[in-house]
């Protein structure tokens, strides 16, 4: 991949083209001042914005700049060196894992670094510090293996769970349909709990769809909801009486009554109702990210593509989908669908 800045770069590479590592800091922070000016509506509104950053939300400027920014001040501290952006994100994400940083976390970093490259016009964005965290990925797996990691629900347990939760009187009736609504949305714990009642949309066949906004990203999607689970927010909202304008899922005291006045689950509150109707069914080791992990595993294992996972699930890129399904790809990839098994072993 070339390292260096091509000329025709974009307003986040600006000229001269960098030729050594402290030309490339200078350059990454200028492009994260431009990129945190996009967290400005008057700068938006005014035009002052270029095009690359305008697309981003307000939330997501801030978190690049900031990504943008740390790179650039640890390439400064590396001292003199090449321009070479392929080998400085491999160590910086070494670096990163060597200081305890998390997969998730380093994950941002090069995604960050991937957007100003492919704004830069720099040759094989895409793949920037791609090897290190796949090495990383699978140390982590094995690592987790050993000591048991939060399993994906898919879908046949989450309607399990929600059929018994559905017999717990009123708090049942509520998580039966958070279940039930957070596995077909492939939803973060977020976003189910910023869903109103006025978010959904009932269509003649019974299914539904929700106007799904996501706190994390700052933007929404639609999203498909079946006929048994808009039954059972039915039956979940009838019982508790709660108006187009209110939260699709209220907050609760111990007795089982809506707190006053009434207020949304916070996302931890609704991690909490996951976690406790799953082990009632028998699934250990449920998080919050259960219902949206195994909705993603359950997609994969009837044959979505990337794409249509990454669209269903609100996912930026294809590669958190991509992570969370790799396992269900290698029982339907070349070799176990082309292979026969040896008759004779």
């Amino acid at each position: 991949m070339a390292g260096s800045l091509p000329s025709t770069a974009l307003a986040l590479a600006p000229a001269p083209v960098p030729t050594g590592s402290a030309e490339l800091a200078e350059a990454i922070r200028d492009a994260a001042a431009l990129t945190l000016g996009g967290a400005s509506e008057t700068a938006r509104r005014a035009g002052e914005v270029p095009a690359t950053v305008r697309r981003l939300a307000p939330s997501t400027c801030r978190q690049r700049a900031s990504q943008l920014r740390r790179f650039a001040e640890w390439l400064a501290g590396e001292g003199a060196g090449s321009a070479d952006l392929a080998d400085a994100a491999a160590r910086y994400a070494e670096a990163r894992f060597s200081a305890g940083a998390s997969i998730a976390t380093v994950g941002g970093d090069l995604s960050a670094l991937r957007w100003f490259a492919a704004a830069a016009g720099i040759a094989g964005a895409a793949r920037l510090g791609a090897e290190a965290v796949a090495d990383a990925t699978r140390d982590a797996d094995r690592r987790r293996r050993g000591r048991g990691q939060a399993r994906a629900i898919r879908w046949a347990d989450a309607d399990r769970i929600s059929r018994r939760a559905a017999q717990d009187g009123l708090p049942g009736l509520r998580d039966a349909a958070l279940v039930a609504a957070a596995s077909d949305l492939c939803a973060r714990i977020s976003e189910v709990a910023a869903l109103r009642v006025r978010d959904l949309e009932q269509a003649e066949d019974g299914t539904g769809t929700a106007a799904v906004f996501s706190p994390k990203t700052g933007r929404g999607r639609t999203g498909y909801l079946r006929a048994s689970t808009m039954r059972r927010i039915s039956a979940w909202t009838t019982a508790a009486g709660t108006g187009n304008g209110s939260p699709l899922f209220p907050a609760m005291d111990r007795w089982g009554r809506l707190r006053q006045p009434v207020r949304a689950m916070s996302p931890r509150a609704v991690a909490d109702a996951i976690r406790k109707r799953a082990a009632e069914t028998g699934i250990e080791r449920a998080s919050g990210h259960s219902l949206r992990v195994g909705s993603a595993v359950s997609m994969a294992d009837r044959g979505a593509s990337l794409v249509a996972m990454q669209q269903a699930g609100g996912w930026q890129s294809p590669d958190m989908p991509a992570h969370y399904a790799r396992q269900a790809s290698a029982k339907t990839g070349a070799v176990a669908s082309l292979r026969p098994e040896d008759q004779w072993a």
